[in-house]
């Protein structure tokens, strides 16, 4: 896929992360700068006849103290076709651009299935933890960028 968004502007980076879960990331060079990020997380949990499978489309960011993930799509079918998923993150991405930044946290959420914020958890741990989880993959795709420049 990473040439098909190439073609339209967006950077798509992916690796498989330690579990096995093939983790892919898009932006625009905007959303890059403002620290908005795409993830599309393919997992599976088990093999053979009781495997499950999740994908996941979701948008993530941190702005004014908070960290946000949006969940635009979650999937459990085994097999997604490719251009489904392509289509899903070029909508989305094409959505966050054309959405005014002062109206983008609500105007996500409006389009988005589900939403984690850190601000509306009131329990201190948990709130810290989904914060740090949002910075850890925000930090994730800036290594993964650097990487991509020293191997290009």
């Amino acid at each position: 896929m990473e040439k098909l968004f190439a073609a339209k502007g967006i950077k798509y980076l992916s690796y498989l992360n330690t579990q096995g879960s093939k983790l892919g990331y898009a932006f625009t060079p905007q959303m890059l700068e403002e620290k908005i990020f795409l993830e599309l997380a393919i997992h599976e949990y088990s093999t053979g006849e009781n495997a499950k499978y999740e994908t996941v489309i979701s948008v993530f960011t941190i702005r004014d103290g908070c960290s946000f993930e949006y969940t635009i799509c979650h999937d459990d079918r085994a097999v997604i076709p490719v251009m489904y998923l392509y289509r899903l993150i070029l909508d989305t991405i094409d959505f966050i651009d054309n959405c005014d930044r002062k109206t983008l946290p609500d105007d996500l959420k409006q389009a988005a299935t589900g939403l984690t914020a850190s601000k509306g958890i009131q329990d201190k741990e948990l709130k810290e933890r989904v914060y740090d989880l949002i910075e850890e993959k925000i930090a994730t795709v800036f290594k993964l960028i650097n990487v991509n420049q020293i191997n290009s």
